[in-house]
């Protein structure tokens, strides 16, 4: 085949593995409108590979019953995923060695965060040179996803389970292609929840609304009072910073003090309540996921936080309930989802939150459901209006 030709791709994800240090399957775990397993099916497919093989453990029925129901897309399964990766990748190759696809672009389950063009700069990479094996690489680093040629196909096949694929990468480093591509998600492996928490951490945005006049307590700004020593903005962006990759202040008129780090969004609607907070604050992050929350919350939980970003996967809101109550001031948005509808709202002369609620597709997480998970998550509601929350919160709070 000449140099430039097209050839025909096979994709293939390895979702095998036992996600031991995880405790849970990982290609079950959700990612934005995904799991991982869809969401890399779904990377391959748009890059041309077809059919797509994804090799499958003990895990199998589940992880089947999400997969794309599309003809392209093949679940496969590997009776011994106890062997590792290299086991995955060698059932998936004995299944493609009777097609007619010219090189696989195999692909491993727990890399949600590659982007779409690296799919496709590596099928490009394929089509432009006569390599056999073409590995991403990121500031000089190797990750996956990676190109095999099918004349390297037996020599995989062929290699011993405990040395894995690194001898035939190694065996002749002149057919070996490494291409430097800008994108830090090659190396995004997660292995472990801290690594899933770090993964959407950086999908996700924190805006604390601070624009309230705070008239219960006098026109005192709430954000100002000392907790523990601590002035509450600090301690609540203390504990956002463990969740949100950015933090947004929503403010009217000009803060008293702004904390390292964090960027200001000016409130231009005026007794127009939190809405109109959400709306300054939400064109200021960068985020496909918002975590709103009071600036008069002294206990917030990073745990709990963590939780229901996680839960959030999937919906444009997660709202927890708390006494029977909605808490949407203690909850998670899509921002894509959010941000229109509040602008919609504001312009009709609406107000209220639950507007907003009645107009989205919102999860409501009931007491029951969450505090199974977080046991002491109630304390993260305890918020400050008057001077008997002061009083009641059992902290000391002077100003």
């Amino acid at each position: 085949m000449r140099k430039g030709t097209k050839r025909c791709y096979a994709g293939v994800v390895l979702a095998a593995g036992e996600s031991v240090r995880m405790g849970r399957a990982k290609p079950l775990l959700p990612y934005g409108e995904m799991t991982f397993v869809a969401r890399v099916t779904d990377q391959l497919l748009s890059a041309g590979c077809e059919p797509v093989v994804v090799v499958l453990g003990r895990n199998a029925p589940e992880i089947q019953a999400i997969l794309p129901e599309d003809p392209r897309v093949i679940p496969l399964s590997n009776p011994h995923p106890e062997h590792g990766q290299i086991s995955s990748l060698k059932r998936a190759l004995s299944f493609l060695s009777d097609s007619d696809r010219d090189a696989a672009l195999v692909a491993l389950a727990d890399h949600p965060d590659v982007e779409k063009r690296t799919f496709q700069s590596l099928v490009n990479a394929g089509n432009g040179s006569e390599y056999s094996i073409v590995i991403p690489t990121y500031k000089g680093r190797g990750g996956h996803p990676f190109l095999l040629r099918r004349e390297v196909w037996q020599e995989m096949l062929d290699t011993p389970m405990e040395g894995g694929a690194r001898p035939v990468v190694r065996r002749d480093r002149s057919r070996v292609f490494r291409l430097e591509v800008d994108d830090p998600g090659i190396h995004t492996d997660v292995d472990t929840p801290h690594d899933y928490q770090s993964l959407l951490r950086g999908q996700t945005s924190a805006l604390i609304l601070a624009g309230g006049q705070g008239r219960r307590l006098g026109g005192v700004d709430k954000s100002g009072l000392v907790c523990e020593g601590e002035e509450l903005l600090d301690r609540t962006v203390g504990v956002l910073d463990q969740v949100a990759s950015e933090i947004v202040l929503s403010v009217q008129g000009t803060p008293r003090r702004v904390p390292t780090g964090i960027r200001v969004a000016q409130d231009q609607h005026l007794d127009s309540g939190p809405l109109a907070g959400i709306q300054a604050g939400m064109r200021e992050c960068r985020h496909p996921w918002v975590l709103v929350v009071a600036c008069d919350m002294p206990q917030l939980s990073a745990s709990f936080l963590n939780y229901l970003v996680e839960e959030a996967q999937g919906v444009d809101a997660l709202v927890p309930i708390y006494r029977g109550r909605a808490e949407p001031l203690h909850a998670v948005y899509r921002r894509e989802a959010t941000i229109s509808r509040v602008e919609e709202i504001l312009e009709r002369g609406g107000r209220r939150l639950m507007e907003l609620l009645g107009e989205m597709e919102v999860r409501f997480l009931e007491e029951g459901q969450w505090s199974s998970v977080i046991p002491k998550g109630a304390e993260s509601f305890r918020n400050l209006n008057t001077l008997e929350d002061l009083d009641e919160s059992g902290i000391h709070i002077g100003f």
